[in-house]
This record gives structure tokens, C-alpha cells and sequence, in this order.
């Protein structure tokens, strides 16, 4: 059965699934040039769009990490220079009418390799569990998408075709049945990275109104200037109208002469901080305090991210099986794992509620200056007046001063919400004094495994932040609780099935494990609450 949509970009026709789900694949949101800068894409209103094939990937060659994980050849898949393709997952049935919170999903791959439609980022067991709609967004990457421009200068091309693929689904996703004022955008990896990038751009605000941040190696992106330094001297040496094969030849080249020591070196290709529309690393905490009170925020790691990296080499999984050299491995892993991604993110959380607090209290401040002001203001014309004067004195039995003061605490408890939630968070016994907000949390002051969940209801001005660590299987298996794990929660796990990071599990028992998993990342797409803080031995929540 087929499934036509029409929106201001064109008219799609999709398909529908075995899983009652409803397949809109490879939409071109934007065209470019050869490092240039990405245009809209729109299509012939007139003609419907077949929309049944998978997104082109970008121009990506293989690499051992993707193959260990995945088991995909590159070279088989379809690749386009200009990938700027998207694909929408959504529930059967769904009409403009429903207005369904929709979530967007950025692919990582170390900036090198990936695609949207990729297997292993089934985005059905999401929509049909959770009733929600999932876009999936490709996007430039290496050498044509974070190195440089047509003259020269370091450009953020693969971050700007995000930015247009957002803005796509900012204007047209209502003509599908999603809700163009409630979008969450999410992503692994590099994935992780780039929505944190977006995050941090300019100008990019209203275009979704949750994150969340998963294994984002935040720990590579400093101290990189020597190592892009030479990626671009070795870039300008290949002419402009160099062959893809060239293209990707080039790419190899650079991954494999890498001489930086530093963590930057894991991951050479990214996006470049003061280049637009990035800020300067040091005006970060400047732009998370303009964007930290409006948005949600999901951010964390896994405890043994680093595994991964290694897990294909067989001899050190090997190695593994003995005490003495397993106590080495783990130390290497704990070590890289915590400085590169944990401690990174961990830091940017804490950053992110300090930027939305220093928000409340600026506001705070301002509001009370307006209302004493206004409070003067009133004195003053009511000095002024004598029928008001003696409105005043039989409305007042105590002196004046007296009465000022308690104006004044009327005031200032009407508008420092935020000095209330504080003397409330320093103690907890306080909270049975609160008023309506806070009485259906009373009930589970004495529940520390609710703690968290209490506290939503207390935070209802401002956004929410939260931090996860992620523990599945991580004393049982060298890839537990290793980089990428989570997604075969998330995305059902299918396609990693009799790979090593499925660690022996049946597409039944990864789809059955991961159920939960997806239910907190569609309760936050749909709310910005995190509604379970805990699944005991694969995740821990907390709320900052």
C-alpha cells in the first residue's frame, strides 16, 4: 500500500512496512557545489516523488571500527558527493491532523563514514512504540564536509547540510503529522557531537526544542590546530575537480598519517570552533546561557566506551582472558574511556545547568527591579492623591515601615520562584511546605529511586537537564557497556545480529532488552521528563 504527502518541499509518495510503520526514504532537503555552502532543494510540485529507496550515503571509504561493528562494505553501498538526503519514519495511520513530537536522528562514524538509512538505525521499533515520527538526516563528511571551502578557509559544510536538514523538517514535518513546535534531535558518537554543534551554532534556537546527547567525544575536540593545520595543507594539494577517487584516496591518506599524540587524533575530522557557525571555544559558556533555559537536555556516556576501538583486534581480546593483562586493558580503557568521553560530558551538563540558572537568577533580578520600580512608582501617585492617601490608611493599621516590609515579602516571594526552588533543594523536608507544584511529589520524598522523577514536576519554568550512564552487560562481555550499545537498544538491534556486539544475544532478547530503553527516549522526545530513572543493569538517570 502506498502513502502519498504533500508538503511545501513537494509531493512524497512512501510505503508500508511489515511493523505498521510508514517509510518515506531519500528526500533531497539540499544541493551544493564542491565545498560550498548548501542550498534548498525543492521539488516539480507536480510530479510525485517515489520515495521507496534508501538515502545516498556521503563519500566514505572503510574503516576497521565500522566493519567490526557492522559488518558494511562501502564500497557497496550508494554514495553521492551531494548527500544531502533525508528519510522519515512514521506510525501507520498518521494524517496532519495528529501533530505527532518528532525526533531526529544525527548518525555518527567519526565524521568519516555513516548514512541515515544505514541497518543498524532501524527507526521503527521508536515510532511504533512510542507513536512518535523519526527523520533521519545525511549530511557531508572527511575531507568534503569538515575541512574546508572553495577558497581555502576551514569551513563547517557537513554541519551547515544539518543545520538545512533541520530547518526542512522545521517547515514541513506538520504535512506529515509531526509537530513542527515539539523536536527533539538526537544523536551518537559524532552524532552526539554535531547535535551538540547545533546546539551551539548560530541562529539555531527554534529549530527544535530537546537534545539529547549520546557518547559524545567531547574530549577530542580540543587542542586539534597543529593536526587540521596539516589535514588542510594536504587537501590544497588535490585540485578542486579531483575524481571521487581521488577524493577518497586523499581521505585515506590523511586518516593514515595522523602524527598527533593528543585524544584529537581519534577522531581528525570534526567540526571547527570559531568558524561559522560555531563560536570560539571560549564563548561557549556565553551561548549556553542563551540557550540553556528553553531547551531539554539528555546527555551521557558508557562506561566503557573505548572497547569498541579495540574489540577487533583479536589479540588483545585475547589478551583479555588473563588477569594480569586484562588489569592493563581495563586500566587503558577505563582511562581513555572517562578523559574522552565520561569527564567531557559530565562537564558539559553541569555547564549547561549553571548557564540555566545564571539565566533564572539574571531574569529574576530584572523582574524584581520592574516590580520595585512599579511598586515605587505607585507609592509615589498614591502620595500624590488625597482620596488614596485615605484609602491607604484605613486599608493599614500598622506603621508604615511595617507594611513595607511586608509588601516587600509579598513581592519577593511572587517573583524569586528560583530563590523558593533553592531553599526547597537544601533541604528536603521543606518541600510538604510547598504549595501546588509541589504536593503530588511529597508523596515520594522518601523513595530515592523516585528522587529524580519528583523533581520534574518542581522544575516547571525553564528546561530540564539530565545525565545518564550507561552499564549494559559491563562485566560480561569485552563489548560491554561499550561505545555504540545503546543504539541496539534503541534501534531494535536487527542488524547487528551474530556480531561480536550483540554479545550472543537473539534478535528477540536485544529487541525484548531495548524496550524500556526506547520508551525513556520517546518519553523525553514527547515531554522533556525522564519518566524511569533506572533499568537495572543497563542505565542510570539522574536529574542536575
Amino acid at each position: 500500500m502506498e502513502f502519498e504527502f504533500e508538503c511545501e518541499a513537494g509531493k512524497f509518495k512512501g510505503y508500508e512496512t511489515e511493523t505498521n510503520c510508514i517509510q518515506i526514504k531519500g528526500i533531497r532537503y539540499a544541493i551544493s557545489n564542491r565545498y560550498e555552502e548548501p542550498r534548498p532543494y525543492r521539488y516539480d510540485k507536480n510530479k510525485v516523488q517515489e520515495c521507496k529507496e534508501p538515502s545516498p550515503y556521503g563519500i566514505q571509504i572503510n574503516n576497521p571500527v565500522d566493519t567490526f561493528l557492522m559488518g558494511l562494505d562501502c564500497d557497496t553501498l550508494p554514495q553521492e558527493e551531494s548527500c544531502q538526503y533525508l528519510s522519515i519514519t512514521l506510525p501507520k495511520g498518521t494524517t496532519s491532523q495528529h501533530q505527532l513530537p518528532v525526533m531526529v536522528y544525527i548518525h555518527g562514524g567519526s565524521y568519516l563514514t555513516g548514512g541515515c538509512d544505514n541497518p543498524c538505525f532501524d527507526r521503527e521499533p521508536l515510532v511504533k512504540e512510542n507513536q512518535i515520527i523519526v527523520v533521519g538526516i545525511n549530511y557531508r563528511l572527511g575531507v568534503l564536509g569538515f575541512v574546508k571551502d572553495k577558497t581555502g578557509n576551514y569551513a563547517n559544510l557537513g554541519l551547515l547540510d544539518i543545520i538545512m536538514g533541520l530547518k526542512w523538517v522545521k517547515e514541513n514535518i506538520s504535512d506529515f503529522g509531526g509537530d513542527s513546535n515539539n523536536i527533539t534531535i538526537f544523536g551518537q558518537s559524532a552524532g552526539g557531537e554535531s547535535v551538540r554543534c547545533v546546539m551551539l551554532a548560530k541562529g539555531t534556537e527554534n529549530l527544535y526544542h530537546r537534545a539529547i546527547i549520546q557518547s559524545d567525544p567531547i574530549g577530542t575536540m580540543v587542542n586539534r590546530d597543529k593536526m587540521e593545520k596539516k589535514i588542510l595543507d594536504q587537501l590544497h594539494k588535490v585540485p578542486l575537480d579531483a575524481s571521487i577517487e581521488t577524493i577518497k584516496k586523499t581521505q585515506g591518506y590523511i586518516g593514515s598519517h595522523v602524527t598527533h599524540l593528543g585524544y584529537a587524533r581519534f577522531m581528525f575530522f570534526g567540526p571547527h570552533f570559531g568558524i561559522y557557525p560555531l563560536p570560539p571555544q571560549e564563548e561557549i559558556p556565553q551561548r549556553l546561557k542563551e540557550i540553556a533555559n528553553d531547551h531539554d537536555l539528555l546527555i551521557g556516556s558508557t562506561l566503557r566506551e573505548s572497547s569498541i576501538f579495540v574489540g577487533y583486534i583479536k589479540l588483545i581480546v585475547l589478551l583479555h582472558k588473563f588477569f594480569i593483562t586484562r588489569w592493563i586493558i581495563e586500566k587503558i580503557i577505563k582511562k581513555t574511556s572517562k578523559d574522552i568521553f565520561i569527564d567531557p560530558s559530565k562537564k558539559f551538563a553541569y555547564d549547561y545547568v549553571k548557564a540555566s540558572k545564571t539565566k533564572k537568577e539574571t531574569d529574576t533580578i530584572t523582574m524584581s527591579n520592574i516590580a520595585m520600580s512599579t511598586t515605587n512608582n505607585t507609592n509615589t501617585n498614591t502620595n500624590n492623591n488625597d482620596n488614596s492617601n485615605k484609602t491607604n490608611d484605613n486599608n493599614n493599621n500598622n506603621d508604615n515601615d511595617n507594611n513595607n516590609d511586608n509588601n516587600n515579602n509579598d513581592n519577593n516571594n511572587n517573583n524569586n520562584n528560583d530563590n523558593n526552588d533553592n531553599n526547597n533543594n537544601d533541604n528536603d523536608n521543606n518541600d510538604n511546605n510547598n504549595n501546588d507544584n509541589n504536593n503530588n511529589n511529597n508523596n515520594n520524598n522518601n523513595d530515592k529511586n523516585n528522587n529524580n522523577n519528583n523533581n520534574n514536576d518542581n522544575n516547571n519554568n525553564g528546561s530540564h537537564t539530565y545525565h545518564y550512564t550507561f552499564s549494559w552487560s559491563e562485566n560480561n562481555n569485552f563489548n560491554g557497556a561499550g561505545h555504540t550499545l545503546e543504539l541496539l537498544g534503541l534501534f531494535g538491534g536487527k542488524a547487528y545480529i551474530g556480531r561480536d556486539i550483540a554479545m550472543g544475544l537473539s534478535e528477540k532478547e536485544l529487541y525484548d532488552k531495548g524496550q524500556p530503553l526506547r520508551k525513556i527516549w520517546g518519553d523525553f522526545a514527547k515531554t522533556g521528563r525522564i519518566t524511569q530513572n533506572k533499568i537495572e543493569g543497563m542505565i542510570d538517570i539522574e536529574q542536575l
